[in-house]
């Protein structure tokens, strides 16, 4: 584009449809909003490919620029994409994962219920249960 500009200095007309005025964007989104419509324009307009060529950028330059502007707006289209469903299996993990904690937490607490009698087995499930000896020691420690 800085060649453009160069090439394009004195001919508003071209600069304004190839938006050569103003300031380049920083953003990938921003530069594909200005090098589309660039390109496009540029390559469509016999006079500004032959203005374009004195400059060292022949038509077939022109053209491969263009495509690589076009892959890369699929490139980041496909991101998107890709970066949507992303998000959408992360809150359908995190609404399973809600679902299970609360299904353990009921199971452990009908375990305690169940097993209330044998300590021994809600030990078994992973679940540490204070005996008489552990509750004596946890007493004297908090206190």
């Amino acid at each position: 584009m800085k060649v453009a500009r160069v090439a394009f200095g004195d001919d508003a007309l071209a600069g304004g449809s190839l938006k050569l005025n103003g300031v380049r964007k920083q953003s990938v989104q921003g530069f594909l909003d200005q090098a589309t419509p660039f390109y496009d324009n540029l390559v469509a307009g016999p006079a500004m490919k032959a203005r374009m060529a004195k400059f060292g950028y022949p038509e077939a330059r022109l053209v491969a620029e263009q495509k690589l502007v076009a892959d890369l707006r699929q490139a980041v289209n496909v991101q998107l994409m890709e970066s949507g469903a992303a998000q959408a299996s992360t809150l359908t993990r995190d609404k399973a994962l809600d679902a299970l904690d609360a299904w353990a937490s009921d199971f452990k607490a009908i375990c305690k219920v169940a097993l209330a009698d044998d300590p021994q087995r809600m030990e078994q499930l992973g679940v540490l249960v204070l005996n008489q000896a552990r509750r004596k020691a946890k007493t004297k420690v908090t206190a």
